[in-house]
């Protein structure tokens, strides 16, 4: 398994219903991906009622044989290219004329030093894409043979036989990658074709490697490789074209991006021999042209060769290119840019000025003669066509749109139209007719728009069509869970291999086979929720092309923007209930909703909560658990999968601060060890941030240390929890800056586990102190030093003190002797435990908050080590 390709190839492995060793895979994983590899476990346990017969088992769960030898075989290859190049540089810069006396020499110069530039930045780039070195290893040998058989000495085990030509494996190559690119997840006969031709194209290219380097060759003459009227390189070409006719038939079954980059891949080589096949055309059908271009060769090879050299850029851009762009946008780019009044103008007047030129040249003849000869014809036809074109520019430019992309046009003038109905509906139905018709005019497909209905905590509370006929889609839906995640339409298409379709549940792909839908679209709501569904079918001309994403997203906001007017407008207070502030009891806790009784059941008046009763449609908040410098601590229980939560209260933040807080709890959330409270989400309320983490039932490490000092063997296992917990927030960069006993829980069994790791420095606390309570902030810290891994290991030891003795190691008198203390490092001595293993656990800790900074722990693990060498 290469490095960095193991979720990439569990998540192929299971898009395309294949075995995955899950075992191995855990095994083979790092620490930072164990958690994304059980998230993926568990999404394959969820959608593997659609797994088909006769399923592959990935590489992930045997190593490929071969692989070895490949490489090396790879490697020789690129090797023996690179010594053929090189010796053909040295005698270039050896003797002028070795190089020089061959027809094109620099265009063929050039084609070395183009691929190999490419080569190199493959085979560099490309260290974890086998694509991307199969690729860099072709050009490689392509360069290597550009500047033909005369370019490197003969050197020859039979007389003067070549023995270097690396080019007649560059079939093998360009098979091997065709079968790898673009990627397809599905293996087809196709598949199995490129599979099989790989060794072929390497014994036909070492066949004609036998005969030009033995004796081989007098008896077949008609492969040698110096003669242009041979098959030998007839052979190679037509192993290479077939080898991209097959990659052009895979990129069918691809995935979008990986089929743009097919597109881009074709397209490419297309456009680069373009201007020789076009050569050829014109000079076979008139005769005049032909005259022409043996006059003006050096010209026109300019232009070929240009074309040429371009292809070894445009490949190498569809391989590595992170998000490769649609063809279309490509194409439609280019010809934009050609045709820009200034281009037209100097591609006009070129030809205009040569012709003038070629006149005022021949002043002896008539200017009848002069314009009969072919070169004055081409001028001025060129000239003429430059002035028509710069004449129609404009209707020009409309007709390529159109033809480049027929429902661009189109859809910007459906999108403003139905921006402008849909801001002024009145009703849900008429938000669905102009939705519908907007996707009919614009995707040419049937169109059904699902809004959501019911209160967020009853059983009826899906998304529903305004005119009936669907089947409601139900909120608690793995379709739904994904679009509000992702927030972008998902296909969904039953036919088509590429869509998401074999991924979802079977009570989702039933209600998809049911409602005939292709593609699926969110329509946003507020939060994290969504208003409604749009949902598209297959085209009216059942072409398999799903709807245009990007305008169904464009579309949906509007829409959404309407539904979410409606919903504030029909709610009788301006808003929806369940957006009002809930009631809390002061004495109790106890949450209720905004239209509850003004006195609590235990007879305490309620105050206004910072929160709703019900958030985000899901979370029902029930009681207070806590408050602290932070915000409030609420339980609450999420509707949707059935299981209690905490809400933390945050300080309200606004624009970019709520982006980055939003950015920021997405990356604490991927942060995986037992140890960690999970973080489950973000919502927001008028402006405040809800975090949503684990809930901890079993209290906290404060509330244990009331009733006495914990036992040696118990005080350490919590410290090193804690530490490890630490080593992976440090390792991908976090500080947690608040450890004390109270962000320490534990859960139903007994496990510790920490809490509130990051939250100063998500909210931008300017008032929490910079190692976070001052009683386990860093003498360091204190001095006014920057916060680093160990100001986290500095609390700790504070807490281990504080576990093993029972008390504070500082405290004592008031908050200005405490920091003192702090800073002087002089632990209040007391009472020893009476267990030796306590006292001998109470010396480390005391040796670690009294030793200079040097001599502490640095690091998590250094203090796990410390606790372990004791």
């Amino acid at each position: 398994m290469r490095d960095g390709r193991l979720l990439v190839d569990v998540a192929d492995a299971i898009s395309a219903n294949q075995a995955v060793d899950w075992n191995r895979a855990w095994g083979a994983s790092k620490s930072g991906e164990r958690r994304a590899l059980g998230n993926l476990r568990a999404l394959s346990g969820i959608f593997g009622t659609h797994r088909k017969r006769g399923a592959v088992i990935p590489s992930l769960s045997r190593e490929e044989s071969g692989t070895a030898v490949a490489r090396f075989a790879l490697g020789s290859l690129v090797a023996l290219s690179a010594a053929q190049a090189a010796g053909a540089l040295v005698m270039t810069a050896w003797s002028e004329d070795w190089l020089f006396d061959q027809q094109f020499a620099l265009p063929r110069l050039l084609a070395l030093v183009f691929n190999f530039a490419c080569a190199l930045l493959l085979l560099r780039s490309g260290r974890f894409d086998h694509r991307a070195q199969l690729l860099g290893a072709f050009l490689a040998l392509v360069g290597s043979s550009s500047l033909g058989i005369s370019s490197f000495p003969t050197m020859g085990l039979w007389g003067d036989r070549p023995v270097i030509l690396p080019e007649v494996f560059s079939p093998a190559l360009m098979w091997a990658f065709a079968r790898e690119f673009p990627r397809v997840h599905l293996r087809t006969r196709i598949d199995d074709v490129a599979r099989r031709l790989v060794p072929i194209s390497a014994i036909a290219g070492g066949t004609l490697w036998i005969v030009n380097a033995t004796p081989l060759l007098e008896r077949m003459p008609v492969l040698a490789r110096e003669r242009d009227d041979g098959l030998y390189w007839g052979i190679l070409a037509i192993l290479i074209l077939a080898a991209l006719v097959v990659l052009a038939l895979r990129a069918r079954d691809a995935k979008a991006d990986e089929s743009r980059r097919a597109a881009l891949f074709i397209g490419g080589i297309v456009i680069g021999v373009a201007p020789i096949f076009l050569d050829i055309v014109i000079e076979s059908a008139w005769p005049a042209a032909r005259q022409f271009g043996d006059e003006h060769r050096d010209a026109l090879a300019v232009i070929v060769f240009g074309s040429i050299l371009s292809i070894p850029f445009s490949a190498t851009y569809a391989v590595l290119s992170r998000r490769a762009l649609d063809i279309r946008v490509v194409v439609r780019a280019s010809y934009r840019r050609l045709l820009t009044r200034r281009v037209l103008a100097v591609a006009g007047a070129a030809p205009l000025a040569a012709l003038v030129w070629l006149l005022a040249s021949q002043p002896t003849r008539t200017v009848g003669d002069a314009l009969s000869e072919p070169l004055a014809l081409t001028l001025a036809a060129a000239a003429g066509v430059m002035g028509l074109t710069a004449g129609v520019r404009r209707r020009l430019l409309t007709y390529l749109d159109a033809w480049v992309d027929p429902e661009a046009e189109d859809q910007r003038r459906v999108l403003a139209a139905a921006s402008g109905t849909l801001a002024h509906a009145t009703a849900a139905a008429q938000v669905d007719e102009v939705v519908v018709s907007a996707v009919r005019r614009g995707s040419a497909a049937p169109a059904t728009l699902l809004v959501a209905s019911g209160k967020p905590d009853e059983e009826g509370h899906n998304f529903t069509a305004p005119h009936g006929g669907m089947a409601p889609l139900a909120r608690t839906s793995a379709l739904v869970h994904v679009l509000e995640s992702t927030r972008e339409p998902l296909h969904v298409d039953p036919d088509d291999r590429t869509s998401a379709f074999e991924l979802l549940p079977v009570a989702d792909a039933d209600w998809v086979q049911a409602a005939a839908a292709a593609v699926v679209a969110p329509v946003a709501g507020p939060g994290a929720e969504i208003n409604g569904v749009v949902v598209v079918g297959r085209r009216f001309d059942d072409r398999a092309v799903p709807a245009d994403s990007t305008f169904l997203a464009a579309l949906a906001a509007p829409a959404g923007l309407a539904l979410d007017r409606l919903r504030l407008l029909q709610a009788p207070d301006g808003g929806a209930a369940d957006a009002r502030p809930a009631r809390e009891c002061p004495a109790c806790g106890v949450v209720a909703p905004a239209d509850a009784e003004r006195r609590c059941q235990c007879g305490v008046a309620y105050d206004e909560a910072p929160t709703p009763a019900f958030l985000a449609g899901k979370f029902r908040v029930e009681r207070r658990l806590g408050a602290g410098g932070m915000g409030v601590v609420y339980l609450a229980h999420d509707v949707r999968l059935a299981r209690d939560v905490a809400v933390k209260t945050l300080p309200a933040v606004a624009g970019r601060g709520l982006a980055k807080l939003q950015d920021e709890a997405r990356t604490m959330a991927a942060q995986a060890h037992p140890a960690i409270a999970q973080i489950y989400g973000l919502e927001t309320w008028r402006g405040r941030p809800l975090l949503i983490v684990e809930l901890l039932p079993g209290g906290t490490l404060a509330a244990r240390l009331e009733r006495g000092p914990l036992s040696a063997a118990g005080a350490a296992g919590i410290a090193v929890a804690m530490a490890e917990a630490l080593d992976v927030l440090h390792g991908a960069g976090y500080l947690h800056g608040d450890i004390k006993p109270s962000n320490i829980g534990f859960t139903s069994d007994g496990s510790a586990k920490l809490l509130d790791f990051g939250l100063a420095h998500l909210t931008d606390d300017r008032n929490q102190p910079a190692g976070g309570t001052v009683l386990y902030t860093s003498p360091e810290l204190l001095a006014g030093a920057g916060a680093g891994p160990a100001d986290d290991i500095w609390a700790l030891s504070v807490v281990l003190y504080e576990m093993v003795a029972g008390r504070h190691p500082f405290t004592g008198g008031d908050g200005d002797a405490v920091i003192d203390r702090i800073r002087r490092q002089q632990v209040q001595t007391g009472a020893e435990p009476g267990d030796d293993a306590a006292v001998s656990l109470l010396a480390v800790a005391s040796a670690m908050l009294t030793a200079r900074p040097s001599d502490r722990p640095a690091t998590a693990r250094e203090f796990v080590d410390r606790l372990r060498g004791n």
